[in-house]
């Protein structure tokens, strides 16, 4: 990682990001939209590269994976901004319950909900990427699209003993923590 020496060196490494990833992050942020809104996520894109700026002049240190921190900040940032929303369109009739805390919206349950599932189903294909044995990867690619045991079977020409024990291994490798696997993977 690079560290600037003045805050103009700063903003200059801030703009340059902005030039490289500006037009993926703003794809990036349509894709995580249920309803694609080209100025909203421009509006996001530009707030995003704004708390960058402000984060690289106080920090006046590089990042070390420009796209990967742009992604989450930009997922925070449009998660804050949907829940703003969802807050500000509530209907007038939601009153607040007996212990003073403000009933939730069920549409703003339902969305983190589905955000924490596609995150946590997110992790598992990266974790299922990084299963160093070929074999067992492609038995979990399957059961993860839905494959049944026999059809996995069948379609990786194994027996069925060897496609549970595949799916057994897999597990026991999802269950290690990641610096454990990345270090078989090396």
């Amino acid at each position: 990682m690079e560290m600037f020496k003045s805050s103009g060196e700063a903003d200059h490494y801030t703009e340059e990001i902005f030039k490289h990833y500006g037009q993926r992050l703003k794809h990036y942020i349509l894709d995580l939209m249920k309803e694609k809104n080209e100025q909203e996520a421009e509006d996001i894109l530009q707030t995003v590269f704004e708390n960058v700026l402000t984060s690289m002049r106080s920090k006046r240190q590089s990042l070390q994976y420009p796209f990967a921190y742009l992604c989450k900040a930009a997922k925070r940032q449009y998660l804050h901004t949907v829940n703003k929303q969802k807050s500000a369109t509530l209907s007038l009739d939601v009153e607040e319950v007996a212990d003073g805390q403000q009933l939730v919206h069920k549409e703003v349950l339902d969305y983190q909900h589905e955000y924490r599932v596609k995150e946590q189903l997110e992790q598992v294909t990266e974790q299922i990427r990084a299963i160093p044995r070929p074999a067992v990867k492609a038995t979990m690619d399957l059961l993860s699209q839905g494959k049944s045991k026999e059809e996995i079977s069948h379609i990786l020409h194994q027996s069925q003993k060897t496609t549970n024990n595949h799916i057994s291994l897999a597990r026991g490798y999802l269950q290690q923590e990641p610096s454990k696997l990345e270090g078989e993977n090396r």
